[in-house]
């Protein structure tokens, strides 16, 4: 008589390669099953299909594996990006309490923003601002749509330098400034200097002089950004009346990182 193939050793070896294709899942434990039961059926019955019923285990037996190797990887992932969400939640509260507490400190002519915090004189205020710069004039001179007066304009930015390279920040300002200079028509002399905050921070000053013009930038040291405090003066007569140096040194020594 002739031997009939064995139907469940064909099923489990059709399923097991449905589940190598769809990448595992309850097909691969059930091609397993199938082929398993199918094997010891031929062995009991001498039927045809043993072939078939053996690569079906060995099919579903090493999807399952992969199966369980990436379900981990998976899981293990999910939850380190968990852990790093949480704690970038938490920082990021800190942060924001921390921010509350300066504002909660603040008195009137104080300016807390994301980069810092510092002083301005009462009788100056905040006319213009945008992502990372802040515009401050005396009062009641500024008048929208026309020549800005006399002003303080305060930018924060990154660099490439640690607070522990300055020297190396102010070597690219000053190369920086002088390229500027050559370029520039009507501008006569730029002096550098150096000094620190009342907070003991590292500022570079340089002063630049030209035809009717006079630009002062304090530039504030920090690790890989810095402060620039730029005091453009176009009216001397006016900066006698309104303390402009004085008001942005005053800026300067009461700057403190957040």
């Amino acid at each position: 008589m002739e031997r009939k193939t064995n139907g469940l050793c064909v099923s489990g070896f059709v399923i097991s390669l449905v589940s190598l294709v769809l990448c595992g899942g309850l097909l691969s434990l059930l091609s397993l099953i199938l082929s398993i039961v199918g094997v010891v059926k031929v062995n009991k019955n001498g039927d045809n299909g043993k072939g078939l019923g053996i690569a079906g285990i060995i099919i579903s037996a090493v999807t399952i594996v992969l199966s369980i190797i990436f379900w981990s990887i998976a899981l293990f992932t999910g939850l380190l990006g968990t852990i790093g969400l949480s704690n970038y939640i938490e920082r990021s509260k800190e942060y924001s309490s921390k921010i509350d507490e300066k504002l909660e400190e603040a008195e009137d002519g104080d300016y807390v923003k994301d980069f810092g915090s510092y002083s301005v004189d009462d009788d100056w205020e905040e006319v213009d601002h945008g992502s990372n710069y802040y515009v401050y004039c005396y009062e009641d001179t500024f008048v929208p749509g026309e020549d800005i007066p006399n002003n303080i304009m305060i930018t924060n930015d990154t660099n490439p330098y640690p607070a522990d390279d300055h020297m190396i920040f102010r070597d690219a300002i000053l190369a920086q400034l002088s390229d500027q200079a050559g370029e520039t028509e009507g501008l006569e002399t730029v002096n550098g200097s150096g000094t620190t905050t009342d907070n003991g921070t590292v500022v570079y000053v340089f002063d630049l002089k030209g035809d009717g013009v006079e630009k002062v930038q304090y530039y504030i040291v920090g690790n890989y950004e810095y402060v620039c405090v730029s005091v453009m003066i176009w009216d001397e007569d006016a900066a006698e009346d309104d303390n402009i140096r004085e008001v942005a040194e005053d800026i300067v020594n009461s700057f403190e990182w957040n």
